[in-house]
């Protein structure tokens, strides 16, 4: 499909994202095992997501690719990414951590992506303590690319649309939102998000 190639080849454009995206959702709609045949590998997270990731604060990104995951996403995939989260929780503080890391970037995009989905929020929630943990631990990790810093943050502010289930939550998600704005400088849209998220959780407890 050309729209998968559109989103390969001008991932860093979010208007054609958008588009290549909302022509993906209509494909879905009628056969959604026609998108997952058009991605190498027939891995539709690891081909759609990061793009849709990169542009969270688009909203025309987010609603176009929820469009694809609600049509696309089978349990098991979310139930997947929710799997790679914790094991990466398990591993990323010890001295085992590098293969976690070397999975960190894709399963940071494909959680963030399917943050925009509400079917798949429901389930990715269960990760938040996972995904706090990560967060702290790789917020100025030089190791970890600021991209994939962002969407960590922007998975876990999915997570916590509709409330942590946990209130010990909030304080950590807190203090691991600041250690990526201030780890983070260098990267201004990955400070950005990070502060929009440190605004967020200040609200909820004002």
């Amino acid at each position: 499909l050309l729209a998968v190639d559109a989103i390969v080849n001008f991932s860093g454009d979010a208007r054609i994202v958008a588009q290549a995206l909302t022509v993906l959702a209509l494909v879905a709609a009628e056969d959604a095992y026609s998108v997952r045949d058009a991605c190498p590998g027939a891995d539709w997270l690891a081909t759609l997501a990061p793009a849709a990731a990169d542009h969270a604060d688009v909203r025309a990104v987010r609603r176009a690719f929820a469009g694809v995951a609600s049509r696309v996403a089978t349990d098991a995939d979310v139930r997947g990414v929710l799997k790679d989260l914790q094991d990466i929780a398990a591993v990323v503080t010890t001295g085992r951590d590098k293969a976690g890391l070397d999975r960190l970037a894709r399963t940071a995009a494909a959680a963030a992506a399917l943050g925009f989905c509400k079917e798949a929020r429901r389930t990715l929630k269960e990760a938040a303590p996972s995904t706090v943990h990560v967060l702290t631990a790789v917020a100025g990790d030089a190791r970890v690319d600021a991209s994939t810093v962002r969407h960590l943050v922007t998975a876990l502010a999915a997570m916590e649309d509709d409330g942590f289930a946990q209130d010990v939550l909030y304080d950590d998600a807190l203090r691991a939102a600041v250690g990526v704005a201030s780890s983070r400088c260098a990267s201004p849209k990955t400070a950005a998000t990070a502060l929009d998220f440190v605004t967020r959780l200040a609200l909820r407890s004002a």
